[in-house]
């Protein structure tokens, strides 16, 4: 609003950055001293490295692409990337973010015993599924307008990036809570590896199919999320326990009702905007049906699967909880 241009997506990390540090000490107030532990500092190093280092590849396994596509296509068709990206990122954030933040807690306390660590992380990626596979495929199905809704005309030809992008949805899923679990058993080093798997395919498969356009940088994007989950399963079930049977069966029915709503939606939402004539509404009722078969799918064919979540729903509202008290 002021014009600062660019300038403003500058001060907005720096706002965002000193508001989190101000927000982080007035939740947990700590100096720190002008005294240094050797031991305490030996004890952790080797984990918190590993974990460090990891961070800077994924920060690096999502912008690498962008290097490339810069310097083949310009920083518009950079632009087109980004915006793809956006409501991905979004939805990541808003589903999977809050789950991530209590996962790596929730999983050390019970980093001794196997099943119980199996059976919470399964059931911390199912609840996970839920939410964010439907959201990721249905915004796939209608990418091209809900872009060009959201972000102005100019951007709408990014919606056929973010369909293809939306394809690693499982993945996109398993890769957010398999460091928590890997980190949980203190298995740092683990997780370096798999994210410095991911960066170097990445790496190799965008050099391979930058020259084929942007649309062809994503799908090699989505092709390197499939291609190196085998091996994040391979060392969750080495080093912490958890086979890929169990944790590909608690994503069984989301990604399945998810991808029979996008496929309805895909199909439903040209003839719905053949009817109705503002843009908005047509998206509206887009997103209404989607919903609707999707809620409609889950009781249906995954009722046992989604049971377990239901009664966790029912035991946090205010009346259960003051009826499970009574009793007691």
């Amino acid at each position: 609003m002021l014009g600062w241009g660019v300038w403003a997506l500058v001060a907005q990390t720096a706002v965002n950055a000193v508001v989190t540090v101000l927000l982080g000490w007035v939740s947990y107030p700590w100096m720190p001293k002008f005294r240094f532990n050797v031991p305490l500092f030996r004890s952790v190093f080797l984990f918190s490295i590993s974990l460090v280092v990891t961070q800077l590849m994924w920060m690096l396994l999502a912008r690498v692409q962008d290097i490339f596509i810069s310097r083949w296509y310009g920083p518009v068709e950079v632009g087109r990337y980004r915006i793809a990206w956006r409501l991905i990122e979004l939805i990541g954030q808003a589903v999977l973010a809050p789950i991530g933040s209590v996962s790596l807690v929730t999983l050390s306390r019970l980093q001794n015993d196997r099943v119980a660590f199996r059976n919470a992380y399964n059931k911390i990626v199912g609840a996970a599924a839920l939410g964010t596979i439907p959201l990721l495929l249905g915004f796939g199905a209608l990418s091209g307008d809900m872009i060009a809704l959201l972000f102005g005309d100019k951007w709408g030809n990014a919606g056929d990036i973010a369909t293809v992008l939306v394809l690693m949805s499982v993945p996109f899923v398993t890769n957010f809570f398999a460091s928590s679990a890997l980190s949980a058993v203190n298995r740092a080093e683990s997780v370096l590896s798999v994210a410095a798997l991911q960066l170097g395919a990445t790496l190799v498969l965008t050099w391979l199919l930058v020259p084929y356009g942007v649309v062809a940088v994503a799908a090699g994007y989505t092709l390197r999320a499939w291609l190196t989950m085998p091996y994040q399963q391979y060392v969750l079930s080495k080093y912490a326990g958890i086979d890929a049977k169990g944790t590909f069966k608690a994503v069984a029915v989301p990604f399945c009702g998810a991808a029979l709503m996008a496929i309805c939606v895909w199909f439903a939402h040209p003839v719905i905007v053949e009817h109705v004539a503002n843009r908005w509404i047509s998206l509206a009722l887009s997103i209404g049906l989607g919903a609707m078969i999707y809620a409609a799918f889950l009781p249906t064919f995954g009722r046992s699967a989604i049971r377990p979540y239901i009664a966790l729903a029912l035991s946090l509202l205010p009346s259960r909880r003051h009826a499970d008290a009574q009793r007691t």
